[in-house]
């Protein structure tokens, strides 16, 4: 008959599982990372909206949140076109961060570039800095 008692090895294993847990919860989290948008930017202004850019997205605007449906859904008015959009449009994120989604909030204003459909990608919504929206106003005129 063994010496160790039943419970006699829980300690040992609870102080592994405590052990194996704080590394997983010590590890950085796998989250959305987005392209360099300066790059973006600087490319843009150079050599204007590429072909295959029209064909991807629907559209490049300043707009502001003016209605949201829900946390993944909202109207946006286009302040400013730079390709493609005017008046109102329906943009729609997964509102997953894994897929560098998010929530729209009523007021806010940023560059959208939405996908075919609406669809937004965070990544793909810059800051309406006055840097960036000169930018822009370059390679609008570029593509023309």
């Amino acid at each position: 008959m063994s010496n160790v008692r039943p419970h006699g090895m829980l300690l040992p294993t609870l102080r592994r599982l405590v052990a194996l847990s704080a590394v997983f919860l010590a590890a950085p989290a796998l989250a959305c990372t987005c392209a360099s948008q300066s790059r973006f930017l600087s490319a843009v202004q150079a050599h204007g909206f590429s072909p295959n850019f029209g064909a991807r997205f629907e559209a490049v605007f300043h707009g502001r949140v003016t209605r949201v449906v829900s946390p993944t859904e909202a109207q946006v008015e286009v302040l400013e076109s730079f390709l493609g959009a005017s008046g109102v449009k329906r943009l729609v994120s997964s509102g997953s961060t894994e897929d560098c989604g998010g929530s729209f909030l009523l007021g806010e204003e940023y560059i959208f570039m939405p996908l075919k459909g609406g669809y937004v990608i965070w990544c793909w919504r810059l800051s309406a800095s006055p840097q960036n929206l000169a930018a822009l106003r370059v390679a609008a005129k570029v593509a023309r």
